[in-house]
């Protein structure tokens, strides 16, 4: 993957390395891109709202947690 959605460890002539904590993601983007066939500007916009789907449910957590203590 290109723009930043994947680190890459090292790359020589004929090979790309990618540490293997982001296999999964790549993979689960591949399919997006071959199966799907969704661009890479597509993966990233899904990547975006994905990493704010997360942030979203965090904060909703941590006000939920806060609204508590205000009912106790």
């Amino acid at each position: 993957m290109k723009n930043g959605l994947i680190e890459i460890i090292n790359v020589s002539i004929s090979w790309i390395y990618i540490a293997t904590e982001h296999l999964p993601i790549l993979e689960k983007w591949s399919r997006m891109y071959v199966e799907l066939g969704i661009n890479v500007e597509g993966i990233e916009t899904i990547h975006h709202l994905l990493e704010r789907i997360g942030d979203l449910k965090q904060e909703v957590t941590v006000l939920r947690n806060r609204l508590g203590q205000f009912e106790e």
